[in-house]
């Protein structure tokens, strides 16, 4: 969807712009936007239009916004009518959307109507107004206010922005100004704010003024306040928000003066004299949030017993729905007091002083010693705490004026044991102490002022503009993930391509590359370096080779040896004059004298090194007598079980990999606790500090061989120079001698290019690892697990972690014990990884017993333990090399070959080995015959798909053995290609090619279903003709297991692989096309859905996977040679006939012609297509019989080919 919305709109505007066959998509798709078609659909267009107006506002920064505009000729460039026709498009759809009833959908229409309001206001804003007044005047389906309202949140500082009355304005339909003004209730305190009464005494008429669409936020804001109403909590949140909203926009007073000292726009002189109804509404709307208020301070009672309104009533407390409204009323009374001038906050202080004066005399009352040293507060003393902690959030003239009585308020709160009332006296403190001590001046204050200047100096409705202005500049927020958004580079004209959107989408499919591969940045740092060193090179080659240094951290975060020629030549690179004169200039002015004048002495380095070794023995000092405070808390018997675990983990946190012989004694003591989170910490911490401090290995550096100069490039995975690190059947470690004369690599080193040397664990005949004594941590762990009593009570906790069943019995116990297979796994890998530095003679006795233990219980797993050791088998053989395991992959490949209990066994077991690396290509392919070989027998989905992954490695083992053709290698490790199993399967599709198969599985399913057990037939008769139809529909069967295991294996292929077409997938496209066809009526035709899954494999893989690939015309004269089924001519035949009635094809002569020198053809397909282009013409025209149709009519009537018939029926 974003790459379709990129064309549309990179190819909007111009000469041949694409505007035309977006209003017919859009047309089309409008209908199924409207909300009685709401559906998963729905979802789908909106991401698209989302995408759409995204690419729309990149593309108007880019042309209208930006500094640097694109570099294409201006008639490529966007106009103000295309975008009012994009606009004019996209809205319809937009505003059927508003009103989607899912609640995940409908919060995403009104962010975009706001982005394309932004785009065009003027066709966008009467819409809207008219949804709006409609929404509001309606007296039924009350969901569709609050969705319009929702809308209108989006949209005020638009409205308040709009100062614009070009002709190409769209004028709203109805005049809703006058609607207003009629219905109006003479009551109202707007109604002496008329417009008739305003009109009296005025040269002119106010309404004839009225330009722009400011005008509504004064009578949508009378509505608004309308609809604040407690019985609809939804509608009275969001018209709160609306108002609070305006106000923050409108400044509220009265500016209808204005007029009298400023030369104003016609529009402007209007707005002036609609002001005067701004304090009025103000005050309208502050007398309905006082209701809703009143309504929610009434406490209904529990029963007939219970006071109305009792502080202690557990109906007092907020619910959900009085919290929203607590929130949007704090928030617009906020506004209210802010944008106004200052009379309305004039008398607060007044008022303030007789109501703090009654709160103290109060609370002297109240407060009695008893209540003050009371847990709890009673109802009164609540409630006055309560009225004193509101009181003390006041100003800080009044904290200054009357400091008694706020700090013996604060000093009364403050004495009491109540939790309530202490925290209510220390927040009224710390706010006296805010209060008196900063030193910015409320930024209310500044509002006030302004809002208090004479009119002759200023006009607010210029103003508001301006603040709607500054808000709008933010409008394009609601765009998502724009650092993680492709960077397309748009083609206009003559393919003229913007070069900076070149190099940063080069910058981020380069930083791709290195996220997926580490190891290729520091392949192209030869590259960057002599960019840099070229005294020839541009700017903004540079600029590009320190963005890639910069960015991908090559400077910081790489070998030393890079880092190293990437240092050298950032210092050898030219000199920047200006910074160099900058740096002597501040040498010059900076004092010869103070105190940097040591920093230049050649005994401070030595200085600092002392300093620094001073500091960290203080620090190991300060470390010890911590740890030893610490040691004698956990020995405390006294001490709370909370306690204990904070000591625990401060003792562990404040040591670490240097934790001490009592801190591993806990650690120890803890790995068999009665709680499980002790249990795992303990256990995480202890193999922490045996990895940080466990023995190093002795090392030598390899000398690599010379790679290969073949006559292939940059030919990457197994080669003659390599061969020595795969794995090999024929040449495996399995005697002493081999074993100690054998270089194993844990990294994948040697499959591109060899570097000089390689640091490796020296030879198995000489000791591998530096093994000292044992130190007392180390002694102390080793007693702890060689104790028996320790270490089954270790187990045993573990499989209970694992949540094992109850044993029933012996029959069942490799079903239940799914514990003890998943613990297994682990102890397991630990071992594999454990013991790797051991002799051969103790390996060679470990591995006998163990693989063959592993690989026997593969015949009892469980399928809740498989998961855990396929994780530890992948572990064990991807992080080391699978040479030192070639015991347990011998064992697995023999355990490949025999039976086992189930299918569900021999699929995982032709899964235990994984074999994708580049060094495992003789195991791939010894596995993939295996699974060839067991493929006829799979009649079980899981057997399939284990196969189809099987042979999907040998793909992947292509990808990693990239430009390699094997030819200088033995036969065991060359891979075949993709077309070579494609063949294989194909030669074993047999009927399954062609809708024969669905017909004869359905014929066979039918005849046996009939025939079983017939009157009068003997049990022996039975048998027999049964084994019949069995041996019939054998080769069916196998055919379809092929089929369906092709489907997979070309599934998995296009999810994992680098993909493409090869000659062999378009040889099998017939196929495929016939069981993608999504026509119901061939299924009912052939009375099965036997094939369904297949069908569904077909549509997945054409549809999802290969429709997305590039086609080159090389490969599309070979789909035309290949596809010449009667589908294909019928699936063209309906894309003609949607071509004609979406007039993109003419019916014209040339097409006639076209059509009847196919009908003279000779080939039977050839007819069959033309009969079938000219039944799509005729169908065309189901109304009327143009004079061009009547030829092609004739031409029908004249085949008297039966063949053809036939194949028309």
């Amino acid at each position: 969807l974003g790459g379709l919305a990129r064309m549309i709109i990179a190819t909007l505007g111009g000469p041949k712009g694409c505007q035309r066959h977006l209003e017919r998509m859009m047309k089309l798709v409008e209908p199924f936007m409207h909300p009685s078609n709401e559906s998963s659909h729905t979802l789908l267009v909106l991401v698209f239009l989302q995408n759409l107006l995204q690419e729309m506002v990149n593309r108007y920064k880019e042309e209208r916004v930006k500094k640097n505009k694109r570099k294409v000729p201006q008639t490529y460039y966007l106009t103000d009518d295309d975008i009012a026709k994009f606009t004019d498009t996209i809205l319809p759809s937009l505003l059927y959307a508003l009103y989607a009833k899912d609640s995940a959908t409908s919060k995403t229409p009104p962010k975009l109507v706001m982005i394309l309001c932004a785009l065009c206001p003027g066709r966008v804003l009467p819409k809207v107004l008219e949804h709006i007044y409609s929404a509001i005047f309606a007296v039924d389906e009350p969901h569709r206010l609050t969705q319009t309202l929702n809308c209108l949140f989006e949209l005020v500082f638009l409205i308040a922005e709009d100062s614009s009355s070009s002709p190409q304005r769209s004028p709203v339909e109805k005049n809703w100004i006058w609607k207003m003004e009629e219905i109006r209730s003479p009551n109202s305190p707007v109604e002496k704010y008329s417009l008739s009464k305003l009109n009296r005494g005025l040269e002119f008429n106010i309404e004839d003024y009225i330009k722009t669409y400011r005008c509504h936020l004064f009578y949508i804001l009378e509505m608004l306040i309308e609809a604040i109403d407690i019985n609809d909590v939804n509608k009275a949140n969001i018209a709160i928000q609306n108002i609070t909203l305006i106000f923050y926009v409108l400044p509220i007073l009265d500016y209808s003066d204005c007029i009298k000292y400023h030369d104003l726009t016609e529009d402007e002189k209007a707005l002036c004299k609609l002001s005067a109804r701004l304090p009025i509404l103000a005050e309208m709307a502050l007398d309905r949030m006082l209701n809703i208020i009143q309504c929610l301070s009434v406490t209904a009672p529990k029963d007939s017993s219970s006071v109305i309104g009792s502080f202690k009533d557990l109906a007092t407390k907020e619910g959900s729905e009085e919290k929203v409204l607590k929130k949007a009323i704090d928030r617009c009374v906020a506004a209210i007091f802010k944008n106004a001038d200052d009379p309305i906050t004039s008398e607060l202080p007044s008022i303030w002083i007789s109501f703090a004066e009654h709160v103290l005399r109060n609370l002297r009352i109240v407060l009695t010693p008893d209540v003050m040293q009371a847990e709890d507060l009673d109802v009164s003393a609540s409630w006055f705490v309560s009225l004193a902690s509101s009181l003390l959030s006041t100003t800080s003239e009044n904290y200054i004026q009357y400091k008694d009585i706020c700090f013996e308020m604060i000093d009364l709160l403050v004495k009491c044991k109540s939790k309530v009332a202490y925290i209510s006296g220390a927040q009224g403190l710390w706010n006296s102490l805010y209060r008196l001590s900063r030193v910015y001046p409320e930024s209310s204050r500044y509002m006030a002022l302004k809002l208090n200047r004479p009119l002759k100096e200023w006009v607010p409705i210029r103003s508001e503009l301006l603040t709607a202005t500054e808000e709008q500049n933010e409008i394009f927020a609601y765009l998502t993930d724009p650092i993680k958004r492709e960077l397309p580079a748009y083609v206009y004209g003559a393919m003229a391509y913007v070069c900076h959107m070149v190099r940063l989408a080069a910058q981020t499919e380069l930083f791709l590359v290195f996220a997926e591969y580490t190891i290729s940045r520091e392949a192209i740092v030869d590259s960057i370096i002599s960019v840099l060193a070229d005294k020839n090179s541009t700017k903004e080659k540079i600029k590009g080779a320190l963005i890639v240094i910069w960015k991908s951290k090559l400077a910081i975060n790489s070998t030393t040896q890079t880092r190293i020629k990437i240092w050298q030549a950032l210092l050898e690179m030219k000199e920047c004059k200006q910074l160099m004169a900058y740096c002597d200039e501040m040498f010059e002015k900076l004092h010869k004298t103070g105190e940097w004048v040591k920093f230049n002495s050649k005994d401070y380095v030595e200085m600092t090194f002392k300093k620094k070794a001073e500091r960290k023995k203080e620090n190991k000092r300060q470390q010890e007598l911590l740890v030893n405070m610490l040691l004698n808390q956990f020995g405390r018997k006294d001490l709370l079980h909370t306690r204990l675990k904070l000591c625990r983990t401060m003792l562990w946190r404040c040591q670490m990999d240097e934790a001490g012989l009592e801190t591993i004694k806990i650690l120890l003591s803890k790995l068999t606790d009665e709680e499980q989170l002790c249990r795992e910490k303990s256990a995480e911490e202890l193999a922490y500090w045996l990895k940080k401090n466990k023995v190093r290995t002795v090392r030598m550096d390899w000398k690599c061989p010379k790679n290969v100069q073949g006559k292939i490039p940059l030919r990457c995975g197994i080669r003659p120079d390599n061969m020595g690190l795969a794995y090999d059947s024929e040449n495996l470690p399995n005697t002493e001698e081999k074993w100690n004369n054998t270089v194993f690599f844990s990294k994948q080193f040697g499959c591109y290019k060899w570097p000089e040397s390689i640091s490796v664990v020296v030879f198995a005949k000489q000791p591998q690892i530096k093994r000292p004594e044992l130190n007392e941590c180390e002694k102390a762990i080793v007693a702890t697990f060689e104790d028996s009593q320790m270490f089954c009570s270790w187990i045993k906790l573990l499989l209970i972690e694992k949540k094992d069943l109850p044993e029933l019995k012996e029959s069942t116990v490799w079903i239940v014990k799914r514990a003890h297979q998943r613990l297994a796994a682990e102890i397991f890998g630990g071992i594999a990884m454990g013991t790797k530095y051991r002799g051969f003679k103790v390996l060679n006795d470990l591995w006998t017993k163990l693989s063959h233990a592993v690989d026997l219980m593969y015949d009892y797993m469980n399928a809740d333990a498989y998961n855990s050791w396929s994780v530890v088998l992948t572990q064990v053989l991807h992080r080391d090399d699978t040479r030192r395991y070639w015991w347990l992959i011998e064992e697995f490949l023999k355990g490949m070959n025999r039976r086992a209990p189930t299918a569900w066994h021999r699929a995982i077991r032709l899964l235990a080995l994984t074999a994708d690396q580049w060094r495992e290509v003789e195991t791939r392919r010894r596995i993939c015959e295996i699974a060839w070989r067991k493929l006829p027998k799979a009649k079980i989905e899981t057997q399939r798909v284990a196969i189809s992954i099987a042979l999907k490695n040998i793909c992947v083992l292509l990808d990693a053995n990239m430009n390699n053709n094997f030819k200088d290698l033995p036969k065991r490790f060359n891979l075949e290609s993709v077309d070579y199993w494609l063949q294989r399967f194909e030669n074993n599709l047999g009927e399954s090619a062609s809708t024969k198969s669905g017909q004869s599985s359905a014929q066979a399913s039918e005849t046996s279903l009939t025939q079983v057990n017939p009157p009068g037939v003997s049990l022996s008769e039975v048998i027999g003709k049964l084994e019949a139809v069995a041996s019939a529909t054998t080769v069916v069967d196998k055919s379809q297991i092929y089929l369906r295991t092709l489907l997979e294996f070309l599934l998995q292929y296009y999810e994992n692989c680098i993909t493409c077409l090869t000659p062999s997938i378009i040889s099998l496209f017939p196929v495929l096309l016939e069981y993608a066809n999504e026509d119901d009526a061939e299924y009912v035709l052939s009375g099965s859905l036997k094939d369904m899954d297949i069908k569904l494999s077909a549509n997945t893989l054409i549809h999802d996977y290969m429709s997305s690939l590039l086609l080159t015309p090389k490969f599309a004269d070979s789909f035309l040679n290949v596809v010449t089924q009667m589908e294909v001519r019928m699936e063209a035949s309906r894309a003609m006939l949607t071509l004609i009635l979406c007039d993109y094809m003419k019916l014209d002569k040339e097409l006639t012609n076209y059509l009847n020198g196919l009908m003279k053809s000779k080939s039977t397909a050839a007819l069959h297509g033309a009969i079938l282009g000219m039944a799509a013409v005729v169908r065309a025209h189901p109304f009327s019989t143009p004079p061009a149709v009547k030829p092609v009519l004739r031409a029908l009537c004249g085949v008297t080919s039966h063949s053809a018939e036939l194949q028309v029926y």
